[in-house]
């Protein structure tokens, strides 16, 4: 019989989880790893296995000794500024020294950026974990969304529906490090927002992250914002890692 339970559930980032489950790329150690995409409607068809109201029912046969693993969302970040604005914004960072020559950019004070994300996260992917989290009797936890790619050729090449409909062919991508500004700053509210209610945001493996703070090319999948089946094995070992971690806290030898 599995040790513990871990159940991913989420949206699009769910996919390379699903896939490295396929494949065999994890390492389970013997705790039974499921994943749920939760339904939508997207291009006018229902996508997705489960509707939030019936993985809300399967969490009460859960246990304490059980993980839901929170994927929801994630791609905030990308909407906000992987197409280049009409006005060209950067976030000026408490650490960053102001520019002598802004060459015609719009500094946006990073309080309103958080303040953005954080009224967005808590009326929309928030209240989704937090209604998971109190379903049953698992421990929850969240884990953030890909680091945003360096390469643009690669982003280029085969981008979401999403981004298409934003013009990303037309206008282009903004600059690199105010991607990264913005995918830090979603996850700095986010980690406020559950760490409310004593949900613990997991940051990608560290592995996976650049020393400029991208995701590595070789996590890369084939769009412009997700990772694929490599990354996602490395999620349920980090899954399966923190689970085990809580265990032994818990049951000192």
């Amino acid at each position: 019989m599995a040790e513990h339970k871990i159940l991913f559930l989420g949206d699009s980032h769910s996919h390379c989880i699903r896939d490295a489950l396929a494949q065999g790329l994890a390492d389970t150690q013997g705790c039974t790893v499921s994943v749920d995409r939760i339904q939508s409607v997207k291009n006018g068809k229902v996508i997705g296995d489960r509707s939030l109201n019936e993985i809300i029912e399967a969490c009460k046969d859960l246990t304490p000794d059980d993980l839901l693993v929170s994927v929801i969302g994630g791609n905030q970040h990308s909407v906000t500024g992987l197409v280049q604005h009409d006005v060209p914004f950067d976030i000026l960072e408490p650490d960053e020294p102001a520019p002598t020559d802004a060459s015609g950019v719009t500094y946006v004070p990073r309080s309103s950026v958080f303040a953005t994300f954080e009224r967005g996260l808590r009326s929309n992917d928030c209240q989704r974990i937090l209604q998971l989290a109190k379903a049953g009797p698992q421990q929850t936890v969240h884990m953030a969304a890909p680091p945003p790619k360096e390469d643009d050729a690669h982003i280029m090449k085969r981008f979401e529906t999403k981004f298409i409909e934003m013009g990303l062919a037309e206008r282009g991508l903004s600059p690199k490090p105010l991607r990264r500004k913005l995918w830090r700053i979603q996850n700095d509210a986010l980690r406020k927002i559950l760490s409310e209610d004593d949900i613990e945001l997991l940051m990608p493996p560290a592995e996976t992250v650049t020393e400029s703070g991208f995701l590595e090319p070789a996590f890369y999948a084939n769009d412009a914002t997700h990772a694929n089946p490599a990354y996602g094995a490395l999620l349920i070992e980090q899954a399966v890692a923190w689970i085990k971690a809580r265990q032994s806290a818990a049951n000192p030898a």
